[in-house]
């Protein structure tokens, strides 16, 4: 096994982005970590899981607090755990409903951009109640369906169980945790155009594939077409286009949206589990 690790249009690496949409893409997922990083308090325990490259665990370790990252890739755990930080963040490989932690052994969760992976959201969202002590906070994100699909609409990507609207999202979250605010993550109208204008160019490959031929591709053959992708992107000068794009924008674009989260584009749910969690 090797320290490489490559972007994959679902894992960020920052070393690795191949495009302008990985760009807006890995500062959107960048975002919400230091919307963590200024809500949590210092030397508390964290547990981030589905750490992806692992930039998000480093900056929550910076101030003191005591995070375990978790991940079911081993590749993505090895990659994860070789890099320099100043704080000192520790991996485990584990996937998100058999987390391998003592009941309330952390003060807050992170899961950003991971349950619409889950097969298993219901017991998902009950492993994180277990390990979060009573009084701890859960900051989840999830894409927003509304903004990205039609009703009743299979999610066009292939490696999403579900997708969910505001209400669906609160109503998973009901289940377990007995206090949650859902905010809207947004962008400046320069940004949520460039995103939406992805959407639509995604919607309008997705009608040429009318017998879901996508999702019956091996993970390593459609990133391998992903990436060719971009390589002729690149020959039509895409890499110097990115260049731009990054001077033009920045993690100040980003914002939270507690008036319009159902518009937004992605949806983040703040949790609180304060009495002792049981099993329902």
């Amino acid at each position: 096994m090797t320290g490489h690790l490559a972007s994959t249009g679902e894992r960020m690496v920052p070393q690795e982005l191949l495009s302008a949409e990985d760009y807006l893409l890995y500062l959107r997922h960048l975002f919400v970590y230091h919307v963590a990083n200024r809500r949590l308090p210092s030397d508390v325990r964290v547990l981030d899981v589905g750490v992806g490259e692992g930039y998000g665990s480093r900056l929550l370790a910076e101030s003191r607090r005591r995070v375990v990252g978790v991940d079911l890739d081993p590749a993505t755990v090895f990659h994860a755990a070789r890099q320099p930080t100043s704080g000192r963040p520790s991996f485990a490989l584990s996937g998100g409903c058999e987390l391998p932690f003592r009941a309330g052994a952390f003060d807050a969760i992170v899961s950003f951009q991971v349950i619409e992976h889950v097969e298993d959201d219901r017991c998902f969202v009950e492993e994180l109640a277990r390990v979060l002590r009573p009084g701890g906070v859960a900051l989840l994100t999830t894409p927003n369906r509304a903004l990205r699909l039609a009703p009743g609409q299979r999610p066009w990507n292939r490696f999403h169980r579900r997708e969910y609207t505001h209400t669906d999202f609160r109503s998973l979250l009901n289940r377990v945790f007995s206090a949650i605010d859902i905010l809207g993550v947004d962008a400046s109208a320069g940004v949520r155009q460039f995103e939406l204008a992805r959407l639509r160019r995604i919607r309008s490959l997705v009608a040429l594939d009318p017998f879901g031929l996508r999702y019956r591709l091996p993970a390593p053959v459609a990133t391998a077409l992903r990436s060719a992708g971009h390589r002729i992107l690149k020959r039509r000068g895409e890499s110097e286009t990115l260049v731009a794009w990054s001077a033009r924008f920045s993690l100040s674009d980003f914002f939270l949206s507690d008036t319009s989260p159902a518009r937004s584009l992605d949806l983040l749910a703040i949790c609180r589990s304060p009495e002792p969690y049981t099993q329902r």
